[in-house]
């Protein structure tokens, strides 16, 4: 038996407990035990100690799952099945990173009030509603709003420092949704003639990243999550809070120092969502092109697509919100549009395989691992190990991950409801 670097605790009957941390939703659609049909099956004993039977190949190859003669649906893993459990997900540490400033409310020349500030109000209010129904120990979220009436250290010359986050990061149960509504439900950008009000991009930047990347996440949030910073700004950095400072290189380089960090550090992904008029553009006020770089130094540019992009939102590296004549409910459409893209492109479709007792690795053979999914509505396959559409290692001689790919990774994220177990002790099934 070879040796698989997977971290795996064996119960009494031959059942195995184990965790996979998924930087993805656990869920996958995939074809069936080496037929090009696929197979659907319904769970054998409770053990999965049915006899041996004959392979799909025709072998009596004890290691082969077997199919009833009838074509029933049947556990295709009876008989060889020696350890099998749920993986859970590799979570999420989302934080959301809102310009409070005076033109999120008020229209240039601080005149009448605009439609983005209640549309981003309301689209954040739904999704947190949303994460709050599904109260998913897999993903996390917080905020923290700068330069709104909340923020107190936001003046006319300087502004932070932003060393916590307004409502730290936790799982979204009823308590947290409740907070993270209070913090911007009840505060507003200032209004005109109120000292401050100015977008310190810098500043938020450069306190933010370090309390994100050094998060423990409470109790009731999974560990080991990515690290995850959606910034929603319509202005551009100041350009010199504080004193000399040019705000828009120095938050570009921020950027991209955090998300370039290898482990042991801890990198954080930055999502760029701007606000802003194209038609015509005014740099002065709204500059597309420096939203577009932050996201390629944040690590998460939309692709294709052109930094230097400032008509056609279609190409643009960020994801682009543009007021115009729209209402406040096409506003927020365009919000949870983006915000809902940002969460499915941050979820991947990587298995980590590890101890939950953080106890010594045991043998397993890399080549007797199967990947089973069940649907959202409860109907099981096998998923074949196929590098253009079923799962991978990431490392065939020394595995430590399952990757999923092609279309079958988009089936994963576009059925949370689903669940993914692996099974050990059957030949890989591939396709």
């Amino acid at each position: 038996m070879t040796s698989l670097p997977s971290r795996l605790s064996r119960k009494p009957f031959g059942f195995g407990m184990f965790v996979l941390g998924l930087a993805a939703a656990a869920a996958i659609a995939g074809e069936g035990c080496g037929s090009d049909a696929g197979s659907t099956f319904a769970d054998g004993g409770p053990d999965g100690s049915s006899g041996p039977g004959d392979g799909q190949d025709g072998s009596t190859d004890d290691d082969a799952p077997t199919i009833n003669p009838d074509g029933a649906p049947d556990n295709p893993f009876q008989g060889c099945e020696e350890a099998r459990d749920k993986a859970a997900r590799l979570p999420v540490y989302m934080l959301f990173v809102l310009d409070g400033s005076r033109s999120m409310y008020y229209k240039p020349g601080n005149t009448e009030t605009s439609a983005k500030w209640p549309a981003a109000i309301g689209a954040l209010d739904a999704i947190f509603d949303d994460l709050a129904a599904k109260n998913d120990p897999a993903f996390g979220a917080g905020i923290t709003g700068f330069c709104d009436d909340y923020d107190k250290t936001c003046g006319d010359t300087t502004a932070g420092p932003y060393s916590k986050m307004d409502v730290p990061i936790a799982r979204v149960d009823a308590a947290q949704a409740a907070a993270l509504h209070a913090r911007i439900d009840t505060h507003r950008p200032l209004a005109p003639g109120e000292p401050g009000g100015g977008t310190p991009t810098y500043e938020v930047l450069a306190g933010q990243y370090p309390v994100l990347e050094a998060f423990t996440p409470p109790a009731g949030l999974d560990p080991d999550g990515r690290r995850v910073l959606v910034l929603i700004t319509d202005g551009i950095p100041d350009t010199d809070m504080p004193a000399g400072t040019n705000e828009g290189p120095g938050s570009l380089k921020l950027a991209k120092a955090e998300s370039s960090k290898n482990a042991p550090a801890v990198p954080v992904t930055t999502f760029a969502v701007g606000v802003g008029e194209l038609n015509p553009v005014n740099a002065a006020v709204y500059d597309p092109k420096f939203m577009g770089a932050l996201a390629v130094a944040g690590g998460s540019p939309k692709q294709p697509c052109d930094p230097n992009e400032a008509q056609d939102a279609t190409k643009m590296c960020h994801f682009q919100i543009t007021p115009g004549a729209k209402t406040v409910d096409q506003l927020k459409q365009d919000f949870l549009d983006a915000i809902n893209t940002i969460r499915n492109k941050v979820l991947t479709c990587e298995y980590k395989l590890e101890r939950p007792d953080g106890g010594p690795d045991l043998a397993a053979d890399p080549g007797k691992v199967n990947v089973v999914y069940t649907s959202g509505t409860g109907t099981k396959s096998v998923v074949p190990k196929n590098a253009a559409d079923g799962w991978t290692y990431d490392d065939d001689a020394q595995p430590t991950k399952v990757i999923l790919n092609g279309p079958t990774c988009d089936r994963v994220k576009a059925d949370p409801a689903g669940a993914i177990e692996i099974v050990l002790g059957c030949r890989t099934q591939v396709k």
